[in-house]
């Protein structure tokens, strides 16, 4: 399950972060996850509160995920657009010297923290 080793590396990220910045509780972390990274959401969700549950800066930190469908650019006709996970070929020209454009993505977009007063 490389889910468990994602919710890791996040963790730290996100403990680094918030540290850096004022050291507040993290209330939700944004992550971007694009469709060729096959991390399965709901898998890296459940790893993710396990891996926060004894670290105080991060414990009920709530992990939104936004998904990013895969983009390409074709240079045989110069098609740009979104592809279907299960069907890498140019959708105008059936091409398959394709270019990646967005779909790789697993980046950390931003974090909440708990407003410094109420803290």
């Amino acid at each position: 399950m490389h889910e468990l080793a994602l919710a890791n590396d996040l963790l730290r990220l996100i403990e680094r972060v918030a540290t850096e910045n004022g050291g507040h509780p993290v209330t939700r972390a944004h992550l971007l996850i694009g469709d060729l990274t096959h991390a399965e959401p709901e898998t890296l969700r459940f790893a993710f509160e396990v891996v926060t549950r004894e670290r105080p800066l991060v414990r009920g930190c709530e992990l939104t995920i936004e998904r990013v469908p895969i983009e390409v650019r074709c240079p045989a006709c110069d098609y740009a657009g979104v592809l279907e996970r299960d069907h890498f070929a140019c959708p105008r020209c059936d091409g398959v010297g394709l270019s990646v454009v967005a779909g790789r993505e697993l980046r950390l977009s931003h974090i909440e923290v708990e407003d410094a007063v109420h803290a």
